[in-house]
């Protein structure tokens, strides 16, 4: 009897994966600007990115980036309403295991959007995962997700390269410097490899670089190759 009782109590209690579970406040008027019926417009779709069915979530996505090309002001709040999910604490605690695509979503939305004003968090989960059991092999969203916004992003990845105490961001913001490849981004990682003191991180450093170097002379090899084509 005891075990049933159990049972039914952990049946009840578990959240409805199933179905979106988006509930915010939601200012009336932000900044006298933005009123309530642009959250209600965008709160349905905020919705579908709740849902477990892809499909949903690929119809959510694309109404939400209608929406936001729609005005300055309905991009705001677009990227405010996504800002909001990736400060979900449901899906940063004991639902990330069912809800992790929704965050995901979200934050490639924001990448889509170029939500420069999203830069801070984004970096500062740079160690989303579904399973952090190996860092190597998981899936980390934000790494491309910061790289496409790219403005501004190098100089906060920087921040994060040398002064976040997580290793594993510091090893990401590394990893999305690697796909930025500017100038600017081979500075700080050069910097870095002097500097840094976690080994995982060092390598990672060198990755990157030596990537760099290998393409560098793979484009040099090509030039010479098509220019002694052209000569012959």
């Amino acid at each position: 009897m005891l075990l049933t009782n159990l049972f039914l109590l952990l049946v009840f209690t578990q959240p409805q994966i199933n179905k979106p579970i988006y509930i915010t406040d939601k200012p009336i008027i932000i900044e006298n600007v933005i009123k309530n019926s642009t959250y209600e417009e965008i709160d349905p779709f905020i919705d579908d990115l709740y849902y477990q069915d892809k499909k949903i979530r690929i119809i959510g996505k694309n109404n939400l980036l209608r929406i936001a090309q729609e005005s300055y002001l309905s991009r705001k709040a677009v990227i405010e309403a996504l800002i909001r999910v990736l400060n979900d604490k449901r899906l940063l605690t004991y639902q990330k295991e069912f809800r992790y695509q929704t965050w995901y979503d979200a934050a490639n939305l924001l990448g889509e959007l170029h939500a420069v004003e999203a830069l801070d968090l984004l970096i500062n989960h740079l160690d989303y995962t579904v399973d952090k059991k190996d860092i190597f092999l998981n899936y980390y969203p934000v790494i491309e997700v910061v790289a496409k916004i790219s403005q501004g992003s190098i100089v906060k990845l920087t921040k994060a390269v040398f002064e976040h105490k997580n290793w594993v961001i510091r090893i990401n913001a590394v990893r999305a410097l690697g796909i930025i490849n500017s100038q600017e981004a081979r500075k700080v990682l050069l910097k870095a490899l002097s500097t840094e003191q976690n080994p995982e991180v060092q390598k990672q450093i060198q990755i990157e670089l030596n990537r760099w170097s290998r393409g560098e002379l793979f484009a040099l090899g090509t030039n010479l190759s098509n220019k002694s084509i052209v000569m012959s």
